[in-house]
């Protein structure tokens, strides 16, 4: 629960100083939230509670997620209405960033981590001769 009150601080610090995807400086704020809605509920209600900030936020659909909040964020990038994007895919993130999407200084903070696992099935493949790189993986050479 600390390093949850802790992001949520400071999120809550970035939002106010910062001001977001859209620069503006409320008591609220409108978080484009990839994040499942019975999950995002209840620590953006601790965000609200530690900081006196409240957070109302725009969910996507299960089926699009992250892709459907950044294709609004593409849309709506003349005219920004959202003062946080939480959104669940780096890469994608990282895409607005060099777009252009967010603020100015176009900054964002990344946390969390999800782990990606390759498994070798060593009756087809040595483990000698099993892929170590993505380039590796991807090499048509490596796939035969």
């Amino acid at each position: 629960m600390r390093a949850v009150a802790f992001i949520l601080s400071a999120w809550g610090l970035a939002v106010a100083f910062l001001g977001g995807c859209s620069g503006r400086r409320e008591s609220t704020v409108i978080v484009y939230c990839a994040q499942d809605q019975v999950f995002a509920e209840p620590l953006l209600a601790d965000f609200t509670r530690l900081t006196g900030i409240k957070a109302r936020p725009v969910f996507d659909s299960e089926a699009v997620k992250t892709i459907g909040l950044a294709n609004r964020l593409l849309a709506e990038q003349s005219n920004p209405q959202c003062d946080v994007f939480w959104g669940n895919e780096e890469l994608r993130t990282r895409q607005l960033a060099a777009r252009g999407v967010f603020r100015a200084t176009n900054g964002f903070a990344t946390f969390g981590f999800r782990s990606r696992r390759i498994v070798i099935n060593t009756n087809k493949v040595s483990l000698a001769g099993a892929p170590r790189t993505l380039a590796e993986l991807t090499n048509a050479a490596a796939a035969s």
